[in-house]
């Protein structure tokens, strides 16, 4: 179209200063003004397409082909060039309000999702699409919906790598048609909306560590007391007696006064343990 309003324009101011200067028609006239037509009608063909890029071209309304990486050219008479389609990776994010999971928990979340325009497949995303990262959107909240309504809130939080690689697959049939590949999708920043099951969730996951750490404990009193047994069971009277005498300076080392009761049986222990000892050091 521009190429037409292009030499329509070359073809008035020709005639216009051929007329203005009475120059006749002479050779030079008519070789200047095929030069112009004819680096016009090349200038107006070519088109620089990046490589992260692929340029679709219409042949009078109809799809023609797609064009690029490079310096591509077509005909400016019978061809339109259409804007750009990126084929690289590209990142959105989208903020999903209120979710409700098959447990009935409300639920908002972002997500993160990676698309990418096949190079080979531009014309369906042309044709068959008339805003594709739009419909993407769209029918990326309609499967995410689909799935969390499918698992529980537990299922959610702890497989979340499994949950977005179902939406994967769901989407990916979907868009399949449009020419648009599902390289990734990510579940971040899971909240639950509702300030009361947020509560009674949390209350839930409280008692339960505590009924677990309890269970810890209970079980290393066990693993004493099966020790404590074992250890008794190798005491002989002697033993016994000289753990009653370690006792008695651990209390002296850490009572606070000069009183400490010891029972009598401690004192009986003190006096066979010194009818055990050597004649000389029984006298001393």
């Amino acid at each position: 179209m521009l190429f037409v309003v292009y030499a329509i324009f070359i073809s008035a101011a020709a005639f216009g200063l051929n007329a203005f200067f009475n120059l006749g028609l002479a050779l030079e006239f008519w070789l200047l003004y095929a030069l112009a037509l004819s680096l016009g009608y090349v200038g107006f063909g070519l088109r620089i397409v990046n490589e992260w890029e692929r340029r679709p071209v219409l042949r009078l309304g109809k799809y023609s082909a797609t064009t690029g990486p490079g310096l591509v050219w077509a005909d400016p008479v019978l061809h339109t060039f259409l804007d750009a389609v990126p084929v690289c990776d590209q990142v959105t994010q989208l903020e999903v309000p209120n979710v409700q999971t098959k447990d009935n928990v409300p639920i908002s979340f972002k997500l993160v999702l990676t698309t990418r325009v096949s190079a080979t497949r531009v014309r369906d995303y042309i044709v068959k699409v008339s805003s594709g990262l739009s419909a993407t959107m769209s029918r990326t909240i309609s499967s995410v919906t689909e799935c969390i309504g499918k698992n529980d809130l537990d299922s959610i939080l702890h497989s979340r790598d499994t949950l977005s690689t179902q939406v994967q697959a769901i989407l990916q049939d979907k868009v399949k048609e449009w020419g648009i590949e599902i390289t990734a999708i990510e579940l971040t920043d899971i909240k639950i909306t509702d300030v009361s099951i947020e509560q009674a969730i949390a209350m839930k996951a409280r008692a339960r560590k505590e009924a677990d750490a309890e269970l810890a404990r209970a079980e290393a009193q066990k693993q004493i007391a099966i020790k404590l047994r074992e250890a008794a069971e190798q005491f002989t009277d002697a033993t016994w007696r000289l753990k009653n005498l370690e006792t008695l300076v651990e209390l002296c080392r850490s009572a606070q006064n000069n009183t400490i009761m010891v029972p009598s049986d401690l004192l009986q222990a003190l006096q066979g343990m010194r009818n055990l000892a050597p004649e000389g050091l029984r006298e001393a």
